[in-house]
């Protein structure tokens, strides 16, 4: 990006208090600690820190505007706009960015896989054009224009993941993006603490992405909630429908093999592609992909190789060999109900005799039926055969008791995932197949790390 200081007063609905106008911007920032020569600082209210309070700072490691909702005092030759709401003009900035360089966009959401599948679809696009992801977890009101604004200069189509707590935040997100191509991975129970009718109400949510597509463009959507998203698809938007051995779908593949092991081999009519992700939800992530794929004309032997290259991200289905024969499963990223049921489901039937251990953290945001879905988990783990359960969290007790009631003698429960880190390193057997999953502020990863440090292991091929 390269903008000056009125440009961007200009596109954002704001107006230069004090400055030169023609200071050029070569970047935008909303963390002071983060700045790069040039950048404009934009002041946002969290819930917790104001960024007012740190424009000074950004201005003193080189940035040369700063976009606030008050006046401010700061250095000599700092431009100050101001506007009524800086994470608003945030967004309207960024909307600006993408139609002035023409940018093509694909937008994805949906219950789980999001990442992956934003990940899968940038590298079969790749196969025709310059393409770009949103980086990491930039995907919410800060992160997706951030995203837009941090784009490559040369980036012809970029796949941007948009996320939502609640209604109506989808829809916001799509009015900055203007996506071409929409894609929803999946309908699930990810934050139905805010969905009182459950995933009627998630589906709706979801659909907001399909309400912001220009006519006749293309809806990439899960045969598996066909029922729930049908009768949502506005009247015009192309509906292109995925999934795994499902005769109705536009798309459709079948899974001949998965295992955290070696990977997976999907099946398309003649053509088999391995993937070096695994489980049934990563054959149908790559579904998604090849059905974006389809809509510029590629065919799927073209995009194949570039799936085929898609390596499984820290959190996210990273497979890591320990010694004795351990292998860890690394899906300590996030969680809700549904991506429980589904990695604990596959592992059941994939576990190659292996003895199962999994390491359960709470699943945040479901609200009133929290218990209730954490005892359900826990039981549906007891159901696919896994012996021995450590559950981490407020909710463990919940997990546990679910595990235990369903046939898990074994079932332990660990305040936090400090405490947990020595009881389950003990705890690992020669053969066992792992499992780490949570939600991301239960903090697993911490297991994982200490796990692997101590064990010494080495990621699957």
């Amino acid at each position: 990006m390269r903008r000056t200081a009125a440009g961007i007063a200009e596109a954002v609905g704001g107006r230069i208090a004090s400055g030169r106008p023609e200071t050029t911007v070569r970047s935008v920032t909303i963390d002071s600690r983060r700045v790069d020569d040039r950048a404009v600082f934009f002041a946002i209210e969290g819930a917790r820190l104001d960024g007012h309070a740190f424009a000074a700072d950004a201005v003193r490691a080189g940035a040369a505007a700063v976009v606030a909702a008050r006046p401010i005092e700061l250095p000599e030759d700092a431009v100050l706009i101001l506007v009524d709401d800086t994470t608003a003009a945030l967004g309207r900035l960024a909307r600006s960015e993408r139609r002035a360089r023409g940018l093509r966009i694909v937008g994805v959401t949906g219950s789980a896989g999001k990442t992956t599948t934003r990940t899968l679809i940038a590298a079969a696009l790749a196969a025709s054009c310059r393409t770009a992801a949103s980086p990491g977890n930039l995907n919410n009101q800060w992160g997706l224009p951030l995203s837009i604004l941090g784009l490559p200069d040369d980036t012809e189509i970029a796949v941007l993941e948009l996320a939502m707590n609640a209604p109506g935040e989808i829809a916001q997100l799509a009015a900055i993006a203007e996506p071409e191509i929409g894609v929803i991975t999946s309908i699930g129970t990810a934050h139905i603490g805010f969905f009182p009718d459950g995933v009627e109400g998630i589906a709706r949510a979801k659909a907001e992405l399909l309400a912001a597509l220009p006519p006749g463009a293309p809806a990439i959507l899960p045969a598996a909630a066909r029922r729930l998203l049908e009768p949502l698809v506005p009247a015009g938007i192309r509906s292109i429908w995925f999934g795994l051995d499902d005769a109705r779908a536009d798309v459709r593949g079948t899974l001949v093999a998965t295992s955290p092991l070696s990977g997976t081999l999907l099946a398309l009519g003649e053509l088999t592609i391995p993937l070096r992700l695994w489980g049934r939800h990563a054959a149908e992530n790559a579904l998604a992909a090849l059905a974006v794929a389809r809509t510029p004309g590629l065919d799927p032997g073209q995009v194949a190789p570039m799936l085929a290259a898609v390596e499984p991200m820290r959190g996210r289905g990273r497979t890591v060999h320990l010694p004795g024969d351990v292998v860890l499963v690394d899906e300590s990223y996030n969680a809700n109900p549904s991506a429980v049921r589904t990695v604990v489901e596959v592992l059941g039937r994939e576990r190659e005799e292996r003895r199962l251990v999994a390491v359960l953290g709470d699943m945040l945001e479901l609200g009133d039926r929290a218990a209730e879905l954490h005892r359900e988990t826990g039981a549906h783990v007891a159901r696919q055969g896994f012996a021995v359960l450590h559950a981490v969290g407020a909710h463990a007790g919940d997990l546990a008791r679910g595990a235990r009631d369903a046939g898990i003698p074994a079932a332990h429960e660990h305040q936090d995932a400090r405490q947990a880190i020595e009881p389950i390193t003990r705890g690992i057997a020669p053969g066992d197949l792992v499992l780490v999953k949570g939600s991301r502020g239960v903090g697993l990863d911490l297991v994982v790390s200490s796990l692997i440090d101590s064990h010494g292991g080495r990621e699957a091929c």
